[in-house]
């Protein structure tokens, strides 16, 4: 929101990271689109204990997230994310080349499983338009499960 705000417009990068930004934007919800080819078994949620690698992206130099961040962290330590999805490292980055990605979209607000059903909603929508050869399933996440 604060890049479409200070530049009026958000650059195409492809068609995964176009919807999710769509969707952020429409919903006003961070919303990640993980690579997972770039994952080393499954994702973890979880707090850093400041060991886990993280790159930037955009960078080759990888840097450990804080102690007491929340991150995204596979079998092997890299965190695909770090400070929840708001930071996305490159190796979990979408390409043209992309076959199997995962959405992740937050709501840390009181009406927040509402608006992400809308928003799960609206995704698979724009993925039937523009991914038509696309699979998909929906996993809800909250304090219970």
């Amino acid at each position: 929101m604060r890049r479409l705000t200070k530049q009026g417009a958000i650059p195409s990068i492809n068609t995964l990271v176009d919807v999710g930004n769509l969707v952020s934007i429409r919903y006003r919800l961070p919303v990640a689109v993980v690579d997972l080819s770039g994952i080393a078994g499954f994702i973890t949620v979880r707090v850093s204990d400041g060991t886990e690698s993280f790159t930037d992206l955009g960078s080759e130099g990888s840097v450990n997230p804080e102690p007491g961040e929340v991150v995204f962290v596979d079998r092997e330590k890299v965190a695909s994310s770090r400070r929840w999805c708001w930071r996305q490292s490159q190796q979990s980055a979408t390409t043209a080349s992309t076959t199997e990605a995962m959405f992740v979209i937050e709501g840390h607000h009181a009406d927040a499983a509402s608006d992400i059903a809308a928003a799960i909603a609206d995704l698979a929508r724009l993925l039937g338009k523009y991914q038509p050869q696309a699979h998909t399933a929906t996993y809800f996440l909250d304090g219970a499960a």
